[in-house]
């Protein structure tokens, strides 16, 4: 491999007219279990929109794991840049992702390219397996006009836009009430619940569809016995005092909800998902468990439901 490999080298020439107004986005992964005088040269891969190469070596590139959030007030959280630095990987055998981030001056959304990445990650993943991009390494994008390099890190999320915790003894008792029931619930039951939690967990720490999709499977294990919403209509209707589970569906728009997420799954529908939506699931999800346990009820979903910016046919896009 070359001493200086210059990766806008394997850049399609049909992805830009315009390479000065145009941007590359580049992921890097190691794979593992692939010795490095096993690849003989550098192997290509052409993509829709994408370019995938397989390269032996040491690549240069710039780390911003850690960048951080730093503290400063309560309200007042900056991102600390200081640590961001010039690194070389391990030598190894590396999966370089290439694809268009900016056209012509015309800028693609991150979210456009980081579901892009995935599908050809998890298409490569299918056919080789897991090793084949098992350990990603960094994110950076080079603009062509001036060869700038620029990189990209984990989403910081904006605390406020999440509820402060509540510190109080008496929240701790309701905690440790929680754990006390689920793990005196018979096993099927509480194996459930846990699988809930493990579920909502993924929600809360995703966004976007992978949110969605992971509270409607926290919601589904948590309180229903197949695919029929029912029991998760007849919970709510119990919860907000509804003569029926078809009250209960009409406030709350369950099925409205169970609809978005099948024309997803089953319809390929790509769509986005506004954050909240995603706390609202939170809440459902939140006055459900909080009743399945027989513990003290706040009814957070309805207070979601009644605020004045919040509108469910456009989260839906009904």
């Amino acid at each position: 491999m070359p001493e200086q490999l210059n990766l806008t080298d394997f850049i399609s020439p049909d992805w830009f007219k315009d390479k000065n107004k145009s941007a590359v986005w580049i992921r890097s992964y190691r794979i593992f279990r692939i010795p490095m005088e096993s690849i003989k040269k550098i192997e290509t891969i052409n993509l829709s929109d994408v370019k995938a190469v397989i390269l032996p070596g040491i690549l240069h590139y710039l780390d911003t794991k850690q960048s951080r959030i730093e503290h400063v007030t309560e309200t007042d959280w900056p991102v600390n840049l200081l640590n961001v630095k010039e690194q070389d990987t391990f030598p190894g055998v590396y999966l370089i992702l290439l694809t268009p981030s900016t056209v012509d001056g015309n800028e693609i959304a991150d979210a456009v390219i980081e579901k892009r990445l995935k599908e050809v990650v998890g298409l490569l993943m299918v056919l080789n397996g897991r090793n084949i991009a098992f350990e990603h390494i960094y994110d950076n994008i080079i603009t062509f006009e001036g060869n700038k390099i620029s990189a990209t890190s984990q989403v910081t999320e904006n605390p406020l836009v999440f509820p402060a915790p509540i510190i109080s003894s008496e929240n701790f008792n309701k905690i440790k009430a929680a754990d006390t029931a689920i793990q005196s619930m018979p096993p099927n039951e509480k194996n459930r619940i846990l699988l809930s939690l493990h579920w909502f967990e993924s929600a809360m720490r995703s966004s976007k569809v992978n949110s969605f999709l992971s509270f409607w499977i926290a919601l589904e294990t948590l309180g229903m016995e197949d695919t029929n919403i029912r029991p998760l209509n007849k919970s709510l209707a119990q919860i907000y005092s509804l003569p029926s589970h078809v009250d209960a569906n009409n406030k709350f728009g369950l099925g409205r909800i169970f609809g978005l997420r099948s024309r997803i799954v089953h319809k390929g529908h790509i769509v986005p998902i506004h954050q909240n939506l995603q706390r609202y699931l939170e809440t459902l999800y939140t006055d459900i468990f909080l009743a399945k346990l027989g513990l003290e009820l706040n009814r957070y979903a309805k207070i979601e439901l009644n605020k004045a910016d919040f509108n469910l046919s456009d989260y839906l896009h009904e």
